[in-house]
């Protein structure tokens, strides 16, 4: 089962933004995690996160513009935006691209004062959720009953802070260098350490929400399909069902891995080799899990008569 080739883009576009969006929101947190014990020292360890979640976010419009019969006419979508959730995410997407690449300029040319700067990332961040939002409604379609769902917004949010922590926890591994020798500042070790550990935490959390989620998307399937006039084939539904099933384990073997740097001990470090390898294979295994879900999301095909 593969999605179309219109279905691509947006499998990227929605994944890569709502990584991006998750991203910066958890890279907020621990900065401010951090800063008691870094200092002006914090700037340096969030800064490649924050480069890394502005290329995600660039690569997902990149992405979009697949979607579009005529991209430079996108635009007039925007004039409608007060009735269409379309052009409600249009102006997000652009919007938040815009507070991001200002929020990131400021926080590398260091422009801008402590208020400024927190008044650029809160306005970032308030867009970024808008844009969430509105990508959920935007799916909630009369046509495919088991979308036209709170599950869907709530999968969107719950993928948004998986595939965030993941990402920005993998990405504040790079910070370790920018600290000084351990021996020298443990007590900065120590920080990044614990910060790590409460994105994982989180992370972990985020999993065990999703684990609830794709059951309930099933259930929701199977109910929309027995309603329909024309319902879906058995075959159809089992194909979905094992699908879910290796979901499932996914998240689960994410779930496992955050909690294992978690909880391990003696406690793991970001800096070991093993810390940083259980880090990055919970985002992998995650990134895959949100993949497989979104490729089963777009290739289900309308259910007509309900």
């Amino acid at each position: 089962m593969t999605a179309g080739r219109r279905e691509w883009p947006l499998v990227a576009f929605t994944l890569l933004a709502q990584a991006a969006v998750g991203g910066f929101l958890a890279i907020g947190v621990a900065r401010v995690h951090l800063q008691p014990a870094l200092g002006g020292a914090v700037a340096g360890v969030v800064r490649l996160p924050l480069v890394v979640v502005s290329g995600l976010f660039a690569l997902s419009l990149l992405a979009s513009l697949g979607h579009l019969g005529r991209p430079l006419a996108a635009w007039r979508a925007l004039c409608h935006a007060a009735e269409s959730w379309v052009s409600i995410e249009i102006l997000m997407a652009v919007a938040f691209g815009g507070a991001l690449t200002a929020f990131l300029s400021a926080e590398t040319l260091e422009i801008a004062t402590s208020a400024v700067h927190e008044v650029l990332a809160g306005i970032t961040a308030g867009l970024g959720v808008g844009l969430v939002h509105a990508m959920g409604q935007i799916y909630r379609l009369p046509t495919r009953p088991a979308w036209n769902h709170v599950t869907t917004v709530i999968g969107f949010y719950v993928t948004t802070a998986l595939l965030g922590l993941l990402v920005a926890g993998s990405c504040l591994l790079g910070g370790y260098a920018s600290l000084g020798p351990p021996s020298a500042f443990p007590e900065r070790v120590l920080a990044l350490d614990c910060t790590l550990r409460l994105l994982a935490l989180a992370a972990a959390a985020a999993c065990g929400f999703e684990a609830v989620l794709i059951p309930w998307q099933m259930r929701l399937r199977r109910k929309a399909s027995l309603r329909a006039s024309l319902p879906e084939s058995d075959l159809s539904l089992l194909r979905h069902q094992r699908i879910a099933t290796v979901r499932l384990a996914l998240v689960g073997a994410a779930m496992a891995a955050s909690a294992w740097f978690v909880f391990r001990e003696p406690a793991l470090s970001g800096a070991e080799p093993l810390g940083a390898f259980m880090l990055a294979s919970a985002c992998l295994l995650a990134l895959l899990e949100s993949l497989l879900g979104r490729v089963m999301f777009y290739t289900k095909r309308p259910i007509h008569g309900v």
